[in-house]
């Protein structure tokens, strides 16, 4: 009785391919063999062992490395006598790499309509992916931030498999941000005397406001001394007679800043402005509450002697009231 031979050829990543040589009553051809995909390559490279239904029955022909692509292909020697096939799955998943996060300015207040580079899909299987975006590039976004999903399927025909998928996300923002400045100080003003101005800012939303620029102009005779902005790290500021500040991060939708300026000089009497407006990169389709005027009326300037007992006047009434809380 012919004996059984068992041959076990140690194919890549541990797959091994088993053949038997049996008697000549027993004798079949191979059939059908299924091998994964090399890693990054759209097929894989094979050494195979065939046996075939010829006297004597025993044959066997190992047949040296050969690639075979993604799919079914002929085994090595196969013919009408002995067919048999080769079949390749590729198990290994794409990638998807999608683009930065997309800022834009609102075209209108329902948003605008934004075109975003493509996702940069790849596989070891190339010609067989197709990237589906939701929303897709050229949507309307509305105000806000939209998230989007970029999915890559790579179809791999004959044999599906849930890993030919892969996904990323990135966001798409639609900024639109109404500010408003008010400004406040005093309605009568005696020149010589400093005068302090508060500008108070403030983002109605819906989304944050970057690149925020708060314009002061100053009433003639008047120059700035020192400004304040509350918190400190809003805004920076400078000028003398027009104080510019500048925000150096988005102001977040529902916060306000201040910004106090000292001023001191000697202008005319009469009756002068004080100019504020702000502006930002955001689309504000509120224009209304952009600009801020006060008007304030200088008097004549006092003489050193009346300043001085005003001065001092201010002093001792301080003092009497620091008595009577005693």
């Amino acid at each position: 009785m012919a004996t059984v031979l068992k041959l076990s050829l140690a194919l890549a990543f541990g797959l091994s391919l088993s053949l038997q040589s049996l008697s000549a009553a027993q004798c079949s051809c191979p059939g059908e063999r299924i091998f994964p995909n090399d890693p990054h390559v759209c097929g894989a490279t094979l050494a195979l062992i065939t046996t075939y239904p010829v006297e004597p029955c025993a044959r066997q022909i190992y047949w040296p490395p050969q690639f075979y692509p993604v799919g079914t292909s002929p085994g090595p020697g196969s013919g009408p006598n002995c067919p048999f096939t080769i079949t390749v799955r590729d198990l290994e998943p794409p990638t998807n790499t999608c683009p930065a996060n997309v800022t834009v300015t609102a075209a209108s207040p329902s948003g605008a309509t934004v075109t975003y580079p493509p996702p940069v899909a790849a596989d070891n299987c190339p010609g067989m992916l197709e990237n589906t975006c939701t929303p897709a590039s050229g949507s309307t976004f509305s105000v806000g931030s939209t998230n989007v999903n970029c999915v890559v399927n790579k179809h791999s025909f004959p044999f599906p498999d849930p890993r030919d998928m892969a996904s990323c996300q990135f966001l798409v923002k639609v900024l639109a941000a109404d500010l408003s400045i008010t400004n406040t100080g005093p309605s009568m003003i005696t020149s010589g005397l400093p005068v302090t101005f508060t500008l108070t800012v403030h983002n109605n939303g819906p989304t944050e406001a970057p690149g925020i620029t708060v314009i002061n102009s100053l009433p003639p005779g008047l120059s700035a001394v020192g400004v304040i902005v509350t918190p400190a790290a809003a805004a920076t500021c400078s000028g003398t007679t027009t104080v510019t500040c500048h925000f150096p991060v988005a102001l977040a939708s529902g916060l306000t800043a201040t910004i106090e300026i000292n001023a001191d000089g000697r202008p005319s009497p009469g009756m002068l402005i004080n100019t504020a407006t702000i502006s930002g990169t955001a689309s504000d389709f509120n224009a209304a509450n952009n600009d801020a005027v006060l008007s304030l009326q200088v008097s004549a300037a006092m003489s050193a002697l009346s300043r001085s007992m005003l001065i001092a006047l201010a002093a001792g009434m301080a003092a009497i009231a620091l008595l009577r809380m005693r």
